[in-house]
């Protein structure tokens, strides 16, 4: 059986607040979390091996040389294509509430 679980820190710089949000998933029984941050990735490698018993996934750019093991892989987005659908999204008739984070 897979539950997922989803915890937002509201930027993806902030090691602290990825830090918590991946506490908080991991609280709730979260065995490998899906870390899409920048700089805040550092708080999931945190919280991940406080845990001891938990892997990542990184994503944005390849994180696997700072995940010191703890990472399964790293999906690479096309950002370009991330970029164009906000702007896109940004100048519709009926935009959507879109968020993009852990």
């Amino acid at each position: 059986k897979i539950e997922g679980v989803s915890t937002i820190s509201g930027d993806l710089n902030d090691a602290s607040k990825s830090s918590n949000a991946a506490q908080a998933q991991i609280a709730q029984h979260a065995d490998l979390l899906f870390s899409f941050l920048d700089a805040g990735h550092q708080g999931v490698i945190d919280a991940a091996k406080t845990a001891g018993n938990v892997k990542i996934i990184g994503v944005l750019a390849p994180k696997c040389n700072i995940s010191s093991g703890l990472d399964i892989g790293d999906a690479v987005t096309h950002e370009d294509g991330l970029v164009y659908n906000l702007v896109l999204n940004m100048f519709s008739k009926h935009p959507k509430n879109l968020v993009y984070g852990i």
